[in-house]
């Protein structure tokens, strides 16, 4: 059935949202309209920003996932569509402009983060106010890896499988088509609910219409493909709100020069231990249980673990300093650790100090002189 949902027909059902106030704001007709020959859902928008959605866009440079990313993202505080009340977390900058100056600075329920450990100490802090939680990260290629054995790309992941027990909503943009989040056949190990692209031409989505045989006529820079979870086709086609609008003279903004914020985590947060419990909790036990976990790691206790973590970092180094040849001397100027100790640290985590004792892949020349 083809079906063409626009944002000014679509009312919001009263039983979704708890203020009033927010069914009165008014939305522009093309802030959201909905068109799908595979799907027949009249509160399109409802379903797919959901507690436990995964979406993830992804497109080249400079075609508008940001803009469209940051469209679903207001839809979605204005209550739209009836979806409920929610909090969003972000690494995406927002400024706000009027007579008296120009301030970056966040709208109401909008939070910045840039480390992942903040967004669990968000999830506590907002726990009480009865609100939904959603994360929306731009620019996910430049800290998440497909490949990646690093510690965040892990934990990342992790909070994907996680989603549902945590009850949040997932929204990321990324230059980088990843192969797990595909969602089209089986077998990937991260389906996205809903995978997003954009079109990078007027030729590519003239195609794109004629093949697929769409019965809409809408500009390309406002439109953005969806493949939903098991291989349904839908299109959203969203232009401009109030924080898009880029030549209104006062208001709110995102950033569109800087990129955002590199997501990045604290050493001293435990995340394996941490999602080790969260497989063994049920979802209506998880906000407790993040609060008990984000409250035992005090500062005494994240300077323990952190100085823990920087003890291996250096037994590292100077393990692979030593097997390389360099003196004790040396080693001990590099790292700014005494010799004895860094030897002790050494000899405690298996290894001998002693030249040659780690195979590198490398072959190194004598760094002492000869006489």
């Amino acid at each position: 059935m083809n079906q063409v949902q626009n944002g000014g027909v679509s009312s919001p059902a009263q039983e979704y949202i708890k203020n009033e106030e927010v069914q009165k704001r008014p939305i522009s007709d093309q802030a959201f309209k909905f068109y799908s020959k595979d799907i027949e859902d009249d509160h399109f928008f409802r379903t797919m920003m959901a507690p436990g959605k995964f979406h993830y866009l992804y497109g080249n440079l400079g075609i508008g996932k940001t803009h469209f990313m940051m469209n679903m993202m207001y839809l979605l505080l204005q209550g739209y569509d009836g979806c409920g009340e929610w909090e969003v977390v972000t690494n995406v900058f927002m400024y706000h402009k009027d007579e008296s100056g120009t301030e970056v600075c966040d709208p109401d329920h909008v939070h910045h983060i840039d480390s992942l450990d903040e967004f669990f100490d968000k999830i506590v802090e907002l726990s009480d106010t009865g609100r939904r939680v959603a994360l929306f990260l731009d620019d996910f290629n430049r800290f998440f890896f497909e490949e990646g054995k690093d510690p965040l790309s892990r934990y990342l992941r992790q909070m994907i499988l996680n989603r549902r027990k945590l009850g949040v909503l997932l929204f990321f943009s990324s230059t980088e088509d990843i192969a797990d989040f595909e969602n089209d056949w089986a077998g990937r190990r991260y389906p996205a609910d809903f995978l997003w692209t954009r079109y990078k031409s007027k030729k590519e989505w003239d195609q794109t219409r004629k093949d697929l045989e769409l019965d809409i006529d809408w500009n390309r820079w406002d439109t953005t493909g969806c493949i939903v979870l098991g291989g349904d086709l839908a299109h959203i086609g969203s232009s401009l709100t109030e924080w898009t609008d880029s030549k209104k003279a006062s208001g709110w903004f995102y950033d569109k020069v800087s990129d955002a914020s590199v997501l990045r985590f604290r050493k001293g947060f435990d995340f394996d231990s941490f999602w080790r419990g969260l497989e063994n909790v049920s979802s209506l036990s998880a906000k407790a249980y993040i609060r008990t976990y984000t409250s035992s790691m005090s500062e005494e206790k994240v300077r323990e673990v952190e100085q823990c973590q920087q003890e291996k970092d250096v037994v590292e180094i100077a393990a692979k300093l030593k097997s390389m040849g360099l003196t004790d001397e040396a080693i001990e100027c590099a790292l700014n650790v005494p010799k004895t100790t860094l030897r002790r640290w050494v000899e405690k985590s298996g290894h001998q100090w002693k030249v040659g004792e780690i195979e590198l892949p490398y072959r190194f020349k004598s760094l002492r002189e000869k006489t």
